[in-house]
């Protein structure tokens, strides 16, 4: 039997000066006593696009990321490179750190992570991007950003949803890890949307009753706050959701993901 128990959960944004918002950071942590670490910014070339060797006109394609761990979130954010993904990662001027929206969430979760992700799947309906898959060679951002040492194992799983690629979930699970601060009790979903995730769908009840045929024992169909109908779960992985009914989305789905040049 294997414990299946939420670790941590990392929201990761883009952003248009990655040395800007290490600054930032840097500032909270030295000159307000915020306590906070950093790991980056590490740049890492992560579809071996670059042609050639980079020179002043030969520019570099990849990302340059970093993640923020404070008291009261973790954060990744990664700065593009020589390309975009449209309607990935927008960056609103209203934004006041230049950042966009949460373009994926990583949980690092443990146990064994087909079984921990499999309602994400049969439940939800997400589409997997691959099998539970174990990997030893870390790319140099995801290597700083998860402070793993070197030849340390993990395995990696990772879903998106069926009309948009921007709300990826990635799921990791270090090699032989079978019990985790089990941090579940310390969610209250609701409370400010901090830990609770939402997604939407035209009919509510058939999803209820296929939550409760999965053994999720989710709460009573009811408004929520914004007088929506829903109803709240909790998965195996101790992540906590909370299900709307909408006849559709408000937003255009992004159907393509597709990488265009830049100069930049």
């Amino acid at each position: 039997m294997h414990t299946l128990i939420q670790a941590r959960l990392m929201s990761v944004m883009r952003t248009r000066d990655i040395y800007r918002l290490a600054d930032v950071f840097a500032d909270l942590r030295d000159g307000v006593g915020e306590p906070l670490l950093l790991a980056g910014p590490v740049y890492d070339d992560l579809y071996n696009a670059t042609e050639g060797v980079p020179s002043i006109v030969n520019r570099r394609v990849g990302v340059r990321e970093m993640a923020v761990y404070g008291r009261w979130f973790n954060h990744v954010f990664f700065q593009r490179y020589g390309y975009t993904i449209p309607g990935y990662g927008v960056i609103g001027e209203h934004a006041p750190l230049g950042t966009s929206e949460f373009t994926h969430h990583d949980f690092v979760v443990a146990g064994d992570l087909a079984e921990v992700t499999a309602y994400y799947e049969t439940v939800f309906g997400l589409l997997p991007e691959n099998d539970p898959v174990i990997d030893g060679a870390w790319q140099a951002g995801p290597q700083a950003i998860f402070q793993m040492e070197p030849g340390r194992s993990h395995w990696y799983r990772g879903f998106v949803s069926p009309n948009n690629v921007s709300g990826k979930l990635k799921f990791f699970s270090l090699e032989g890890l079978h019990t985790a601060d089990d941090r579940s009790p310390r969610q209250r979903p609701g409370e400010l949307g901090i830990t609770l995730h939402s997604l939407w769908t035209p009919r509510l009840g058939l999803v209820h009753r296929l939550a409760e045929a999965a053994g999720l024992n989710p709460s009573p169909q009811q408004p929520n706050e914004f007088d929506e109908p829903s109803f709240l779960l909790r998965g195996p992985d101790g992540a906590s959701w909370q299900i709307i009914e909408r006849k559709q989305s408000r937003w255009q789905p992004v159907t393509q993901f597709q990488l265009v040049d830049v100069e930049n």
